[in-house]
């Protein structure tokens, strides 16, 4: 459960009794919050893990290779949660991971996303992945960087957009700026906690889901994608804030998987003795 606390400033994570998933399961399947129980049969492809982390130290967890994760600029893991910006003026946050590095088809990105205000001139939160990328590639927070795909929610202006390419501009227009889809009806993930989904399926169609609605529908990335040896593929996730707005841009129960395989999925127990998390695969 995530508590807005606005003497502080901040998000307060709090743990409840009884049972939480982490990590969303594969269309067919079913959890159970009171009695822990996973049912049902998958009806899609499951992604082999490569990173997990619900924040809940300073210290992040390395990924799938044994690597360090990097951080930069105001981004900070605290009361479980990562804060890519705080609740102040002209901040830059950016979590960056290192790729499997094999050229693997198929990617799953899930993740909770917090943002504070409903209506704001503050810039906005991205997630990418693309070619080489890490935390001191170029790019707003609002569009996302680097020359692959960038999924980004504009917290100023709002609406989500998906990006593809080198030249990814600030655009309305799909077909210009490197926009492939643009959803500005949806803008509920504002001043909550909403649950996001990215999937790149092997022929290189991408689906998303806000909080399990299904946002955008298998569309097609360029033929240069499925060109792509996705070996030097990394992932950057960055929020900012405008130089006269502010609002907290966080990420919780960050999940990224490549290539199909058994899925690993995050199930966290919570009672009067204390707090247990465990994997489960599928």
């Amino acid at each position: 459960m995530y508590v807005a606390d606005n003497v502080g400033n901040r998000i307060r994570k709090i743990s409840v009794s009884g049972w939480q998933l982490l990590t969303p399961l594969p269309a067919g399947m079913a959890f159970n919050s009171n009695s822990g129980q996973i049912s049902g049969t998958p009806t899609t492809h499951t992604f082999t893990p490569h990173y997990f982390s619900a924040f809940d130290t300073p210290t992040l967890e390395k990924d799938g290779n044994d690597q360090s994760v990097s951080l930069a600029g105001t981004a900070a893991a605290r009361g479980g949660m990562l804060y890519l910006t705080g609740f102040s003026n002209a901040q830059t946050g950016t979590l960056a991971i290192q790729g499997k590095g094999q050229n693997l088809v198929g990617l799953r990105t899930d993740f909770t996303l917090t943002t504070t205000k409903t209506s704001s001139s503050a810039s906005g939160v991205s997630y990418s992945f693309g070619p080489g990328i890490d935390q001191n590639t170029a790019g707003a927070a609002e569009i996302g960087v680097g020359a692959g795909i960038s999924l980004s929610f504009n917290t100023a202006s709002g609406g989500i957009r998906l990006y593809y390419g080198a030249n990814k501009a600030q655009s309305s227009s799909v077909g210009t700026g490197g926009l492939l889809a643009i959803n500005t009806a949806n803008n509920t993930w504002r001043g909550k906690t909403a649950q996001v989904s990215l999937q790149v399926n092997w022929d290189g169609k991408a689906s998303v889901w806000l909080d399990g609605t299904l946002i955008f529908d298998n569309v097609q990335l360029p033929d240069a994608f499925l060109e792509q040896d996705l070996s030097s593929w990394n992932h950057v996730l960055r929020g900012a804030t405008g130089g006269s707005a502010n609002d907290i841009h966080a990420i919780d129960n960050l999940s990224i998987a490549q290539g199909y395989g058994v899925g690993k999925y995050v199930v966290r127990a919570a009672n009067a003795n204390g707090v247990h998390t465990a994997p489960l695969e599928l």
